[in-house]
């Protein structure tokens, strides 16, 4: 039996500050089953399908949802990360430097990272670097929860910021965004990454990433947005509560009326801490991270890209 993990971000799988609302980036990556079913009845969908009024009460719904689950038999293994901006882009900026054949080149007010023969936003490349690892960690947590028969792993990710192109239809390859290529770029060539491939190898487990674009409830059933798919409205409301709990005032600050503020980020804090009855593992403080730092550095990134990455934190 194949077990499928499912991985998000808020706000973005990338460092822009017009786009990080509070000042912080979540990563999750999880594996929710129950009585080995993968296709949850989830009671919710998306958290921003729902207007600020609506996002408390839908909260609290899956808040209940969650409690009478977990009695029932639900396991939710996976890893989460919750920090500031300003810890993602030291994380992103450090790690990125152990990738061989890669180089920064300004582009109008940006710039534009090359890897191989490819081309990423720079911003994007350095949050892909710190959602990469919570992704790994992610599969690391499930394996370790299921028989080792079972250790053949999927995980689903978004189709990341810029996704353009043509619409698919069903049964075509859908073509990789530069995004899943550089996902793919750090996991053949950064030291640290084929470390956790080779550790997860001798433990007979193995994850592939891929990106899910349509999906059915049964053979017969119409195709499916692959973003409303249930459980990818689980670790969307699981990155939700985990930003809310991190940076509670920030959140608040975002919402024009307080008193409907406190009560919906207060209502997340409790959803959050739900979800961590499940076994879910997470950096324990916001220093953590300055303690993770490559092992072999092919190159430095310049100073001015650097100073760019940070002005938008």
């Amino acid at each position: 039996m194949s077990f499928n993990l499912f991985a998000d971000a808020k706000p973005s799988e990338t460092i822009k500050k017009q786009q990080n609302h509070p000042a912080g980036l979540a990563v999750a990556c999880i594996l929710p089953y129950k009585n080995d079913e993968q296709l949850l009845n989830v009671p919710i969908k998306q958290f921003k399908d729902y207007n600020t009024k609506e996002k408390a009460k839908r909260a609290r719904t899956l808040t209940k949802w969650l409690e009478k689950q977990r009695s029932e038999g639900l396991h939710i293994p996976g890893f989460l990360v919750a920090r500031s901006l300003t810890a993602a882009a030291r994380y992103g900026l450090d790690l990125i430097e152990e990738l061989p054949n890669t180089r920064i080149e300004k582009h109008y007010s940006s710039y534009r990272l090359y890897f191989g023969n490819e081309a990423i936003d720079f911003p994007q490349a350095v949050a892909l670097m710190y959602y990469y690892f919570p992704i790994a960690h992610g599969c690391l947590r499930s394996w370790k929860m299921i028989d080792e028969k079972d250790r053949n792993l999927t995980v689903f990710l978004d189709r990341f910021p810029a996704a353009r192109g043509r619409v698919t239809q069903v049964g075509e390859k859908t073509p990789k965004t530069q995004g899943m290529k550089f996902f793919e770029f750090i996991r053949n060539n950064s030291v640290t990454a084929i470390e956790i491939d080779k550790a997860d190898a001798e433990a007979n487990a193995y994850s592939k990433y891929d990106n899910l674009i349509c999906w059915r409830k049964t053979p017969r059933s119409q195709w499916i947005e692959g973003k409303k798919h249930p459980n990818f409205a689980l670790v969307d409301w699981l990155v939700s509560g985990a930003l809310a709990n991190s940076f509670r005032d920030e959140y608040i600050q975002e919402y024009p009326n307080k008193k409907t503020a406190i009560e919906t980020i207060d209502t997340l804090i409790e959803l959050y801490q739900e979800f961590k009855k499940f076994n879910i593992w997470e950096i324990a403080d916001d220093n953590t991270l300055d303690h993770i730092t490559s092992n072999d550095k092919h190159w430095i990134v310049p100073d001015e890209a650097r100073t760019f990455i940070y002005d938008n934190v």
